[in-house]
């Protein structure tokens, strides 16, 4: 793999340009670093060069570590796939779904399924996100603020409870604060915050010791800016994401996205995920549960596109399927960029990213802080660069 021609191409693409301003890229190679360079800027106005030290906030990459939790409890014993969330949060044992997904139609009906554990992994849950803005349901999770950062997980399921579905679960797939509702669940059967949960199960083992809910005031120097995309000319600073204490709860541990981390910790869980749960001496789930966790569950459903049910925003989905808690590459002919079949993947909305390729033994990470994270199609510019710089 040519490394120097990986940064010159990162480089051109998107610093000479000043479409980003500053990101950490880190590639391993069977579970040991290969490469890693860091381009521009923690803080652009503050002229604070980008280290490798900075830590950024993860967001939606949360998602695949709460979703490995979950599993080890499923390993465990403790609680199964197909156990009805009910079980846990009983004001949802009788939700409501929308009748009909019409523009400004809220007419519900109840629904025939309940919820399962195995809905809230693959998100067929029925749950959305404010964010979407294709429907009625989107627009009440607007009106009412669902998904942002709550006083508690228990404030955030309660009004869940009283909010219609979108579809009939199991039905359809849709992103959603399902992976929120998988992180009360942990706390109900475990007794402990989320966050000491993962902390105690993933992040002590894998010495994660960057990653945290709780951005500790000795770090505050160490975090990356966020900036906002600007269709006429550089990145603006986001001055919402950059205010003290850069709007974190420690009372709303948040599994769909409340994370920070660095490059370096989370290339310590894609290696985990590599070695199918392995870690060094630590093996935190059997291969059997690994499996389970890595194949597809969305076989039986419509083909992703690029819509609000199929995909995720704007990025073409085509050729991905979804397991519990990551993308799957399927078919790399239909996504129509470089990768390998049974990529695993996720990504963050300030633009973070990551995958695991079994095919080459290789996990990348490529953080940055921009937002949306469709502003230039990193999801697929970046394998792209990566891949084409296979010698």
């Amino acid at each position: 793999m040519n490394f120097s021609l990986i940064d010159q191409k990162i480089q051109k693409e998107f610093f000479d340009s000043k479409q980003l301003v500053g990101a950490n890229l880190a590639i391993h190679v069977d579970g040991s670093e290969s490469h890693f360079s860091k381009f521009g800027f923690q803080n652009r106005e503050k002229e604070i060069l980008m280290d490798r030290s900075t830590l950024f906030q993860i967001h939606s990459m949360t998602k695949p570590i709460v979703s490995f939790g979950f599993m080890i409890l499923v390993d465990r014993g403790l609680i199964s796939l197909e156990d009805k969330i009910s079980q846990f949060i009983p004001k949802m044992a009788n939700m409501n779904v929308l009748k009909e997904i019409t523009p400004g139609d809220l007419n519900t009906i109840p629904a025939i399924n309940e919820i399962t554990i195995l809905d809230l992994l693959r998100h067929t849950s029925g749950f959305t996100y404010a964010f979407m803005e294709k429907n009625s349901i989107d627009q009440f999770y607007r009106d009412n603020t669902i998904g942002s950062f709550h006083k508690s997980l228990e404030s955030l399921i309660n009004i869940l409870s009283e909010t219609p579905l979108l579809f009939e679960p199991g039905t359809r797939w849709n992103y959603s604060v399902s992976t929120d509702v998988l992180g009360f669940i942990i706390q109900k059967i475990t007794n402990k915050t989320l966050g000491n949960f993962l902390d105690e199960e993933i992040f002590q083992k894998l010495d994660m010791s960057d990653t945290s809910f709780d951005l500790n005031k000795s770090n505050y120097s160490r975090i990356a800016s966020m900036y906002d995309f600007n269709a006429n000319g550089e990145p603006i600073l986001d001055q919402k994401y950059n205010s003290d204490p850069l709007q974190l709860n420690p009372n709303f541990n948040s599994g769909g996205g409340g994370l920070i981390s660095s490059v370096d910790d989370y290339l310590k869980f894609a290696d985990m995920i590599l070695y199918r749960g392995k870690y060094r001496n630590n093996h935190l789930i059997s291969d059997k549960t690994f499996s389970l966790m890595s194949q597809s569950h969305t076989t039986h459903l419509p083909e992703f596109k690029k819509t609000d049910m199929g995909s995720l925003g704007i990025i073409n989905m085509k050729g991905y399927e979804f397991g519990l808690g990551f993308s799957i590459l399927t078919d790399p002919g239909k996504a129509q960029n470089l990768g390998s079949k049974n990529e695993l993947a996720w990504v963050g909305k300030g633009s973070t990213f990551f995958w695991v390729d079994p095919s080459n033994n290789m996990t990348v990470a490529f953080f940055t802080q921009l937002t949306p994270f469709t502003s230039y199609d990193l999801w697929h510019k970046l394998r792209n660069i990566v891949y084409s710089s296979f010698e």
